[in-house]
């Protein structure tokens, strides 16, 4: 394991990245420098993927720096820095203000 690693309970799940941290879950592998999985199962953060995060199931990274997650429910604002790029289920125009999703229909 890594540097500075922690697995905080699961089975079979492995920190390997230096400061990289498993919280639980099962067959789980975060292999970059400051990462973290947050339980799920069969999750992998790859090598390359600094700062990266997984919270769900059956994610593998794909770039450093970010949070990958199966869905995601917020009850407030979301904030995109650059902008929003997607799609919100049923909606045909949304309204980005600031980087800010301010209106969906």
């Amino acid at each position: 394991s890594g540097s500075f690693s922690n697995v905080a309970g699961g089975i079979f799940n492995t920190a390997c990245g230096n400061y990289a941290n498993v919280a639980g879950g099962y067959l789980n592998k975060a292999c970059s420098s400051c990462s973290a999985i947050l339980g799920g199962t069969n999750n992998t953060i790859l090598s390359a993927h600094t700062k990266s995060f997984i919270i769900g199931s059956n994610l593998t990274s794909s770039l450093s720096n970010t949070t990958f997650v199966n869905n995601l429910s917020a009850q407030g604002s979301i904030h995109a820095g650059d902008g929003f790029t997607g799609d919100i289920a049923g909606c045909t125009s949304i309204t980005v203000t600031n980087g800010i999703i301010t209106a969906a229909s």
